[in-house]
């Protein structure tokens, strides 16, 4: 009796996201398959990027189909921080150079890896890429401005006394002697 030869197709080659794929769920359950890996299971994981064929063999006829795999990383989630307060006229670099998403888009429009924060708002960022997408929000505030003024250069003769600032309402203060009141 004839015993026809079984046609099959992995499908078409494929970019996966994650660090496997399983290949040959399309596949007739049987024990006649033998995969590149040397797997003779109708379906394997393929767990890096490359060619991976298979071969089908009855006592007529053999088969034999291949796909390309390209495995994509899934990214970790972006971080741009706890929410920070920043001395008067700082700034802070938002983001990071060595990120590794394709494509960014910030909160003021920028679209570069980076952004430099010098007024209090909240920040956000989206990052994209193939296999992954991420957002995050940090609220950068500012401490006041202390406006401290201890008034015009003087000079004073030896034994004579100058008060450089009265009625001031600070918790703490450092003078440059190093007393503190």
């Amino acid at each position: 009796s004839y015993l026809p030869g079984v046609l099959f197709s992995l499908g078409p080659d494929t970019i996966a996201c994650g660090d496997s794929i399983i290949l040959g769920q399309n596949l007739t359950p049987s024990n006649n398959y033998t995969w590149s890996t040397g797997e003779t299971s109708t379906t394997i994981i393929a767990k890096t990027s490359g060619v991976y064929w298979v071969e089908h063999n009855t006592v007529c006829s053999s088969h034999r189909d291949s796909i390309v795999v390209k495995l994509l990383p899934i990214f970790e989630p972006i971080n741009l921080g706890a929410d920070t307060i920043l001395c008067p006229k700082q700034t802070i670099t938002l983001g990071s150079t060595s990120s590794p998403y394709s494509q960014f888009e910030w909160s003021n429009g920028s679209s570069s890896k980076t952004i430099t924060a010098s007024t209090a708002g909240d920040y956000w960022l989206k990052a994209s890429s193939t296999c992954s997408v991420s957002a995050d929000t940090i609220k950068v505030m500012y401490y006041p401005e202390i406006g401290l003024d201890l008034g015009a250069d003087t000079a004073i003769c030896s034994g004579d006394s100058l008060i450089l600032a009265k009625n001031l309402n600070f918790n703490n203060y450092l003078w440059s002697d190093g007393s503190t009141n």
